[in-house]
């Protein structure tokens, strides 16, 4: 074996504390002056953040996209769950939102290969309530698990012991929760969890997440919008169509059903608006004529 074979097969196998990482690059390539010999110049360029930057920015514009086109709301769940594929991985992955009136959770969207879609429940001590209560991301991972501890029944951790839930179901081995906020009050949270793999997600996967959900809240906000102003138009065209004779819809501070204002002629009233009424007070006679019809009056004078 000569020198050249030895020095590609040590290339090949690396020395003993080297690790291969992958990653999107650009070789360069420079001819450089020299004479009776062909040198070149090699440069490698790291393009991972640069192409990471042109995803995220991808995906904002599909978001984006997805708002206007999406029929329904769970349309556009499932589109944005796609969105969410092609930068990480998202085979399991939800959207809880919270309803503010009855302080319930439910799930929307409910993507998982071990548990079913939950049933709508009050906020308690689980990860997602952990989520809406802090307004802040959470990464559960493999090193975050290894500093837990448990407090009676709930689980905290010695970098956060602010962070304390109750576990329940099936146990992920890596959870990535983000909220869902506008204006900086959190209305939900989006979550991806992967049961295998106890790095699957890390500190980018959780900034490519955060921004996704923050152009995701504004879709969804711009979305339950026309769906309500939709099942409002199509609840009051069903209220006309069932129906022989007229409605007439009227603002609270107007006159009781069943009594309708009596519409006055100006013609025929001889105390309509463009008509000076004669002074009135406690002294007033009224008399009928019947020769018109007219109702006069006539100021007695003082005594």
């Amino acid at each position: 074996m000569n020198t050249a074979q030895e020095a590609d097969q040590e290339w090949n196998q690396g020395p003993p504390a080297c690790q291969w990482t992958d990653f999107l690059s650009e070789v360069r390539l420079v001819r450089l002056p020299a004479e009776g010999r062909h040198l070149l110049r090699a440069s490698i360029l790291d393009t991972s953040e640069r192409h990471r930057r042109e995803r995220v920015q991808l995906a904002t514009y599909q978001i984006a996209e997805a708002a206007l086109t999406a029929d329904d709301l769970p349309q556009l769940y499932r589109r944005i769950q796609a969105i969410v594929n092609e930068l990480m991985p998202a085979r399991n992955f939800y959207i809880a939102l919270l309803d503010p009136k009855a302080q319930l959770i439910s799930f929307p969207h409910y993507e998982d290969e071990v548990e079913s879609t939950p049933a709508p429940r009050p906020l308690d001590t689980r990860l997602t309530s952990c989520g809406l209560r802090t307004g802040k991301a959470l990464l559960v991972d493999g090193a975050m698990n290894a500093r837990k501890r448990r407090v009676g029944a709930e689980v905290t951790f010695e970098v956060f012991p602010e962070v304390r839930y109750v576990e329940s179901g099936a146990p992920a081995a890596t959870w990535l929760g983000v909220p869902l906020s506008v204006g900086g009050k959190a209305f939900g949270v989006m979550a991806a969890l992967d049961y295998h793999n106890d790095r699957a997600y890390g500190e980018e996967e959780q900034q490519i997440l955060s921004f996704v959900a923050a152009q995701t809240a504004l879709a969804i906000e711009r979305k339950s919008a026309e769906q309500a102003v939709r099942e409002s138009e199509q609840k009051f065209r069903a209220l006309f169509e069932a129906t022989s004779q007229g409605v007439m819809l009227q603002p609270h501070h107007a006159a009781p059903v069943g009594r309708v204002p009596r519409a006055r002629s100006r013609e025929r009233d001889p105390w309509s608006r463009n008509r000076r009424r004669p002074e009135t007070g406690p002294h007033t006679l009224r008399r009928h004529d019947a020769g018109d019809g007219r109702l006069c009056r006539a100021r007695c004078a003082a005594r």
